[in-house]
């Protein structure tokens, strides 16, 4: 009787971190026969965790002497297990005649009336080493926001009045200075009155020094105040 060999009856398969890496495991079932009489082997794979697995093929028929490839991925976002979670396989097979080889193998293996073999196989799986989540971005409330980025109200009236009681007092030293500048401009432009003497002397309209100097030094002290007004209120 021809007997269906499996390359391992125990393996190992881990799970991934995430749904786009996947693991898989290849397994080999060899058809022993290999005389002139021997027969094909139609076989089929079962699982006790079939939601978990993706086997390709599933199902087929190995010729006598050949060998075929069967690849077992493991779903990897599906699985929950622990550690050690076993899962077992199952190979159903059959012996087929010759001209039975070209047909579905799910026929083949449905027939009630044939006896069937089987082979099983222990997986061991290992889940998913933990992945350690990003940090939480720290978000910032909007009252948050608002109090970190806002100056309390009362500061702003209190600048206010002060810029106004300083701007008061400029003003009023300007307004000063240009009496005083206008005053000194007056008697510059005046010559002073002379007493009347018995015997004509020689009088002299122009101003002396000393009032020049101070005549220019206001006019020069009003300019700058009304020069810094400007330069702060503007």
């Amino acid at each position: 009787m021809a007997m269906l060999c499996v390359s391992t009856d125990d393996f190992r398969i881990s799970a991934t971190a995430t749904s786009s890496e996947a693991s898989t495991v290849e397994v080999t079932l060899s058809n022993s026969a290999s005389d002139s009489s021997a027969k094909p082997l139609a076989f089929k794979m079962k699982c006790t965790q079939p939601d978990w697995f993706v086997v390709r093929p599933r199902n087929g028929v190995v010729p006598p002497g050949g060998s075929c490839r069967v690849q077992i991925t493991l779903v990897a976002y599906l699985v929950a297990a622990t550690p050690g979670t076993k899962v077992q396989f199952l190979v159903e097979y059959r012996s087929v005649e010759a001209n039975e080889a070209s047909k579905d193998p799910r026929d083949l293996l449905g027939d009630k009336t044939q006896r069937l073999s089987s082979k099983k196989m222990m997986c061991t799986v290992a889940p998913a080493a933990a992945v350690p989540a990003p940090p939480a971005a720290v978000t910032a409330s909007r009252s948050d926001v608002t109090a970190a980025n806002s100056f309390p109200t009362s500061a702003i009236a209190e600048e206010l009045e002060r810029q106004r009681r300083e701007l008061a007092s400029l003003s009023a030293q300007r307004e000063g200075l240009a009496a005083t500048g206008r005053q000194l401009q007056q008697q510059v432009s005046e010559p002073p009155m002379s007493n009347v003497s018995a015997s004509p002397t020689k009088s002299s309209s122009k101003p002396s020094g000393g009032v020049r100097l101070l005549a220019a030094t206001g006019l020069a002290v009003a300019a700058a105040v009304a020069a810094r007004i400007i330069a702060n209120y503007v």
